[in-house]
């Protein structure tokens, strides 16, 4: 029981540092072709 509240717990901690990146990625994507195109 413990041990699959600590694996949940985990990948709960993994999808929200990956959300997290992710939208971090699109920002800095968004903000390279904004210096592109201007």
């Amino acid at each position: 029981m413990s041990s699959t509240f600590c694996s949940t717990a985990v990948a709960a901690t993994l999808m929200r540092e990956h959300q997290a990146a992710r939208e971090a990625y699109e920002q800095y994507s968004a903000r390279k072709t904004d210096d592109v195109s201007s």
